[in-house]
């Protein structure tokens, strides 16, 4: 079995809490001994000190789940999800296209 550095929805539960998959009770939710995994962007995230200086600095997160390791491979496995804190969300279309290490849209 290959292990995989996860999928969007996994993504967005990291960055956004388990409300970026629908709903809390979503089975697919992740979970780290027995409680759903809070986002780093989410408000009621209080788990960790370094939430709150993340939600303050930081404007991207990044993931890139690359398994082919050949020239331009990251720029099609990365995906970048934005602080909404930081970044409108009427704004965030906008700052992705014009990333410097994003897809030609």
């Amino acid at each position: 079995m290959a292990i995989t550095g996860g999928d969007f929805a996994d993504y967005a539960q990291l960055a956004y809490g388990p409300q970026a998959l629908g709903a809390a009770g979503v089975p697919l939710a992740v979970r780290f001994k027995g409680e759903l995994v809070r986002g780093i962007f989410e408000a009621s995230n209080t788990r960790s000190r370094a939430a709150a200086a993340v939600r303050q600095r930081i404007h991207l997160l990044g993931f890139c789940n690359d398994e082919v390791y050949e020239p331009g491979s990251v720029l099609k496995t990365s995906i970048y999800l934005p602080n909404p804190y930081l970044i409108p969300p009427e704004e965030a279309s906008d700052v992705l296209r014009q990333l410097p290490l994003s897809r030609s849209v």
